[in-house]
């Protein structure tokens, strides 16, 4: 009969003993690491992402804080079937940067005109201030006001 060589790890003829693996760890201790990993993830790690600060239309006129890195995200009540929407209108972007275009973010009902929310998100590029102003329109009315303005006082530290 011919031997064909195994693929795998190559094992000894002794079988280990019950409850051991065969790198001497007990199933006692592997949970003990396991524990001790599990424990040091729950502190806060060097370089960990600065927590994400909310405003949403009741913070109209207000101020926030940010930290060097960190997301600002601004929820603001729209209708948009009507033509109207927000856009941003005063950033200083050197300070707090858009990260993209807005979301749209709705109940899923059958009704129309059910009011639905426009999600912006920047990003805290370096340390600063700057006023962030949204514009309420409808985006060919090019030379009429705004129909609402919100207005946050952004401080980036």
């Amino acid at each position: 009969m011919e031997r064909r060589p195994r693929s795998g790890p190559i094992r000894s003829r002794e079988q280990p003993a019950a409850g051991r693996w065969v790198t001497g760890w007990t199933p006692l201790a592997a949970i003990r690491l396991l524990a001790v990993v599990g424990a040091t993830s729950l502190l806060p790690a060097a370089g960990a992402m600065p927590p994400s600060v909310r405003a949403a239309d009741r913070d109209n006129n207000g101020m926030v804080r940010v930290a060097v890195g960190g997301t600002l995200v601004v929820r603001l009540d729209a209708q948009l079937e009507t033509g109207y929407g927000w856009e941003v209108a005063i950033v200083d972007r050197q300070v707090l940067e858009p990260t993209g275009t807005p979301i749209v973010e709705s109940i899923h009902t059958a009704q129309p005109g059910v009011p639905e929310q426009q999600v912006f998100e920047f990003r805290a590029v370096r340390a600063g201030s700057t006023p962030l102003e949204l514009h309420y329109r409808r985006p060919w009315e090019k030379d009429v006001p705004p129909q609402k303005v919100f207005s946050l006082r952004v401080e980036v530290r």
